[in-house]
Parts: C-alpha cells; sequence; structure tokens
C-alpha cells in the first residue's frame, strides 16, 4: 500500500512539473510577440522593451527563466509579469470567492444525486 502511494505520489508530482513546463512554454513561446512586447504596450520603443527584458530576466536561456520561476514559486515571491502583485496575496484574494463556489456547486451536486438517486431506485427494473 506505502508503494503504491508512492508511486501516485511520484506520479503527481511529475504531472505537475510537466505541466508548469509546459504552461510557462506557452507564454513565452505563444505567436504575438515576446512577454517585453505585450507588458510595454504598443506605443512602446524599443529602448521600453529591453529595460523590462532586463528586469524581468527575458534575455536568459529558457531553462534559466523556468528554474527562475520556480524557484521564485517556492519562496513565496512569485509575482505577475503584468501588475508586478505578488501571486501568492493575490490568490489569497480569490480564495473565499472559489469556496463558495465550491460550497454552492456542491449543493446542487448533493441535491440533484439524491434526487436522481431516489428516482433511480424507485423506478428500479424499468427503462
Amino acid at each position: 500500500m506505502i508503494a503504491f502511494l508512492a508511486r501516485r505520489l511520484i506520479g503527481a508530482v511529475l504531472v505537475l512539473i510537466a505541466v508548469s513546463f509546459i504552461t510557462y512554454l506557452i507564454f513565452i513561446k505563444i505567436p504575438g510577440g515576446d512577454p517585453a512586447q505585450r507588458i510595454a504596450g504598443r506605443t512602446a520603443t524599443d529602448a521600453n522593451i529591453a529595460d523590462i527584458r532586463a528586469k524581468l530576466h527575458l534575455n536568459d536561456p529558457f531553462y534559466v527563466q523556468y528554474w527562475g520561476m520556480m524557484q521564485s514559486l517556492f519562496n513565496g515571491s512569485l509575482k505577475s509579469y503584468a501588475s508586478q502583485l505578488n501571486v501568492v496575496s493575490e490568490i489569497k484574494k480569490g480564495i473565499p470567492a472559489t469556496l463558495s463556489l465550491c460550497v454552492g456547486a456542491g449543493i446542487i451536486w448533493l441535491f440533484f444525486g439524491i434526487l436522481v438517486g431516489v428516482i433511480s431506485a424507485v423506478t428500479a427494473g424499468r427503462w
């Protein structure tokens, strides 16, 4: 049982790493330009874009950028590219709304689950 749980836990960690890597790759390499250009806006000069690229370390190789992002994620100092706000604090702000949606969905799910279960039990053996 412990071996099974260990394999599942290792698999879950590998999936999370793969998803974060692919998401970061998509964000950096999407067609439509580099993130510095998107952050700077349409009227930005080349000097502004170069400053943003240097500030956000976008001139580094991809694997260095990804490693830096993962380090800041685990340090709790990950910042949004666009707003420069701490991501953890922004997630904490959204927790009450997320929990209220989860509770509401759970209540609806429970109601309809019991309703369908009762109807299925009452009409057992029929189409």
